[in-house]
């Protein structure tokens, strides 16, 4: 089966015949010094229980190999900036652990400079990960199909001048006509629009507020998932076009550590508040509803509620 392989930095389509990747390196999409924050005070060997819905299994792993996948980061068509993302990436991380460490044991803000690090970095969690690639594909792959890869099809003069193409134009006008292809975003598209859509996000955080919700309770702890920073809609509406006003329709929520999540409402003024177990399992279900494939606890026995809202706990969400 042929591939289209599309690329941002210029509109072009290649049948590959073979992918090979070089100097391979394990990228954390989800920090490993945020997932050390769920595992609690007495976990043994520090592991955390991870809940796999796509492979439908339930297994305990160290921070370290969770959230992670080869060359995640790496602009493979920049030579000279191959890994220039995943570098600023690290270096962002080294400064955002002290501001996430004071808010777990102060609960709030302690300076303006926090905030606004923090603002950045749930900005980086909502526009990075598999599953905001997931969604980048579904709006892309049919407008590829339809239109990008048709316009530079038609013209077999054009095809002949790329010295790339491992097809001839007769063969790869078949394929395509015949759908005998798949679409393939290229990995520096989804790098460069991350970045892109970071700087986005970040610009309409800074004024958002946030209230922090506490769980004392003994065995009642929060959990995270592979899409720790999740939107949720209001309601009141249909969505409106421009981003500042889309973003206004949401509340963000984030489980910040096995005892704190925060949530950001428009138009609400910050708070400190303990958690009751329905709302920490209320809060649980819907980290496990906004997952990607994967949630992690600090052990199996968190609490969420079922569909029918009753109160269910273990890993066999």
């Amino acid at each position: 089966m042929g591939e289209i392989y599309f690329s941002f930095d210029e509109l072009r389509v290649i049948f590959i015949l073979d992918v090979e990747v070089n100097n391979p390196r394990k990228h954390h999409y989800i920090p490993e010094l945020y997932l050390k924050f769920f595992l609690g005070e007495d976990v043994k060997g520090e592991k955390l229980f991870v809940v796999d819905f796509r492979r439908q299994k339930n297994f305990s792993a160290i921070p370290k190999k969770l959230a992670k996948q080869n060359d995640f980061f790496t602009l493979k068509n920049e030579v000279d900036k191959k890994f220039s993302v995943e570098e600023e990436y690290s270096k962002f991380e080294g400064r955002i652990k002290p501001v996430l460490q004071s808010m777990i044991k102060n609960r709030k803000f302690i300076n303006g400079s926090d905030r606004v690090l923090f603002n950045r970095f749930i900005a980086l969690l909502l526009v990075r990960g598999p599953k905001f690639r997931d969604v980048l594909f579904k709006i892309l792959d049919p407008l590829i199909r339809s239109q990008g890869a048709n316009i530079l099809l038609e013209s077999k003069e054009e095809w002949s001048k790329r010295k790339d193409q491992p097809l001839a134009w007769e063969d790869a006008r078949r394929l395509y006509d015949e759908g005998s292809f798949e679409v393939k975003i290229d990995n520096d598209a989804y790098v460069n629009l991350e970045v892109a859509h970071w700087e986005s996000a970040f610009r309409f955080l800074k004024n958002r507020k946030w209230s922090f919700y506490f769980s004392s309770l003994e065995n009642h702890n929060f959990i995270t998932s592979d899409n720790p920073a999740f939107l949720v809609h209001r309601g009141g509406g249909e969505l409106e076009n421009s981003q500042c006003e889309f973003f206004q329709k949401f509340d963000i929520w984030f489980p910040l550590s096995y005892d704190l999540v925060v949530i950001s409402k428009p138009s609400v003024e910050e708070k400190c508040v303990s958690a009751s177990l329905k709302q920490v399992a209320s809060f649980n279900s819907m980290v496990i509803s906004n997952s990607f494939c994967q949630v992690y606890s600090k052990d199996d026995g968190f609490y969420y509620m079922s569909p029918l809202m009753q109160l269910r706990k273990g890993g066999g969400a």
